[in-house]
């Protein structure tokens, strides 16, 4: 069964690894696409990852996309002037094992701080998945765990690894046989050092 179709079991996370990719995308004016381009070149790229994953879907997320794994609103997004958001899935040939990676940006750290809270909450809470105490990454950072026990496939794991780093936010979601969430917090600390060596000058 594909990774995709097993995650669903789980109502909250079901709503983040199967959003839709769309041409559709809201921007705020020049500036604020000069200051989102290049999200591609941040989150996690297929070099970060063992040999035999392959990309399965990447572009960037219409605001409709965005509000639902933030549980939000499109006019809550325009309201705290989120700008664009780009996510990438990896999967691993012959296995479940799949990554996935989503940037949002922002025109302030303040409102990237909304996203952030927003997806944590929104993400975390609920009888399969608990609260994971990770290493500081970036300037905010949380992460839940979901075991083969509590999702109900025996060998597998979840991790849902969320960060902000300036005026983003990134939100990572590994699932594999015999996952270890340290694995997640490896990729976390590549897409922090990536923004801050180029997004952040």
């Amino acid at each position: 069964m594909h990774a995709r179709a097993l995650i669903r079991k789980t109502t909250r996370l079901a709503v983040y690894c199967s959003i839709p990719f769309s041409a559709s995308l809201f921007v705020a004016g020049l500036g604020d696409v000069q200051a989102s381009a290049g999200l591609a070149g941040l989150g996690i790229q297929l070099s970060d990852l063992r040999p035999g994953y392959a990309v399965t879907d990447a572009g960037y997320l219409s605001a409709l996309a965005v509000s639902r794994y933030n549980f939000t609103t499109v006019a809550s997004l325009r309201q705290h002037r989120w700008l664009a958001t780009y996510s990438v899935v990896y999967h691993r040939t012959g296995s479940l094992a799949s990554v996935r990676s989503i940037i949002d940006a922002y025109s302030t750290t303040a409102e990237a701080s909304w996203g952030f809270h927003s997806q944590l909450h929104g993400l975390c809470p609920g009888a399969f998945f608990t609260r994971f105490r990770l290493p500081a990454v970036g300037s905010e950072s949380g992460a839940c765990l979901g075991t083969g026990k509590s999702l109900g496939f025996k060998g597998h794991g979840a991790t849902v690894l969320i960060f902000r780093q300036g005026p983003y936010v990134v939100s990572i979601n590994a699932f594999a046989t015999g996952h270890d969430p340290q694995s997640a917090v490896a990729l976390a600390r590549l897409v922090d050092s990536r923004i801050r060596l180029h997004a952040l000058r």
